[in-house]
């Protein structure tokens, strides 16, 4: 029988509320290295910590420590479903993107008060215009960081420079002719960039979902995620897998099926991925088969499966402005 350990029920409280460790150090004001050698065991979080994990768990310090058996913590579920679903479960805010938000209606607000309010020649745009132009801008820009995407840069640049055509000067007439096929070499040289760099090694990026939306949901033995203009990540952890749905919005998802016990026969899982990016995270006694449709998107598979891999699952992909990665680990 395994020893249950301080490191153990912090990973596993953790793992409860949906938190990564990048995410759980940001809101002790710790590093992620931290939160591990905690978890693994080879460090103890500082006495100044035991009260701030034990408020964030909803538990008692008594019980993070093991001195009695834990009885009720809390859920991060919504309100009763039926019982053939499992609630809803959300991440709790993070900074970047709830700084990308507000950055984002800041910049539209002002200048549609500086379009109003002030002499300085700028041209009226219409408020869904601009709010996609600004969106598209701020969404490429916070992209850049921690992990530079050659494709980010291009939705930066080019939601910049209509922006700034947008309001300054309507009456440019953009040579269309021209600007369509310049616009997609340069998204799919950002595309290729990033496809062939990814394949020097596995890149994982987990963050906390800020001011955008996240929605996690089981239904039976099948799986509902989608993200808008943030980041996640989600470890499908079921008995038996028979299908679910992926699906990002300006933003990037990680899905990750290595907790799944067993596949269906027909195991089936539709991903779809506009202006972000998506990985889905295999086991290697699992054969992916694919279904692909793209629209100035990428699909990429990195590895392949194990010799011995008994399950197939098909796997339906739809990428727009986007980029979709397999990765078998």
């Amino acid at each position: 029988m395994t020893e249950e350990t301080l490191g153990r029920r912090i990973a596993a409280h953790r793992k409860r509320l949906g938190l990564t460790q990048d995410s759980l150090a940001e809101q002790l004001g710790v590093t992620a290295q931290a939160v591990s050698k905690w978890e693994n065991d080879q460090s103890c979080p500082d006495i100044s910590m035991l009260p701030k994990l034990s408020e964030m768990f909803s538990i008692t310090i008594d019980e993070l420590l093991g001195v009695e058996r834990q009885t009720k913590v809390r859920e991060t579920s919504i309100p009763s479903e039926p019982e053939e679903s499992v609630p809803v479960r959300r991440k709790m805010p993070g900074r970047k993107e709830g700084i990308g938000i507000a950055l984002w209606l800041l910049l539209t607000g002002g200048i549609l008060l500086a379009v109003e309010m002030f002499p300085l020649h700028l041209f009226y745009v219409p408020f869904w215009t601009l709010l996609g132009l600004t969106g598209l801008t701020v969404f490429g820009l916070f992209g850049l960081y921690p992990r530079f995407s050659m494709f980010r840069l291009g939705c930066a640049l080019f939601g910049g420079y209509y922006l700034y055509c947008a309001v300054f000067c309507p009456r440019v007439q953009l040579n269309e002719e021209l600007l369509l096929p310049i616009l997609l070499v340069f998204f799919g040289l950002s595309l290729l960039v990033d496809s062939l760099r990814g394949k020097q090694g596995n890149r994982v990026h987990l963050s906390v979902n800020g001011a955008g939306k996240n929605i996690f949901e089981y239904r039976k033995n099948t799986f509902v995620c989608s993200t808008f203009f943030g980041d996640d990540h989600r470890t499908i952890s079921l008995p038996v897998l028979e299908g679910g749905e992926g699906s990002v919005c300006f933003g990037d998802l990680v899905i990750d099926l290595h907790d799944c016990a067993a596949f269906s026969e027909d195991c089936r899982i539709g991903l779809k991925c506009i202006f972000g990016s998506m990985t889905l995270y295999v086991p290697r006694n699992v054969q992916v088969q694919c279904i692909n449709k793209t629209a100035f998107g990428t699909v990429q598979e990195y590895g392949s499966p194990g010799p011995d891999a008994a399950h197939v699952i098909l796997v339906e992909n739809d990428a727009d402005f986007g980029e979709i990665s397999i990765r078998y680990l």
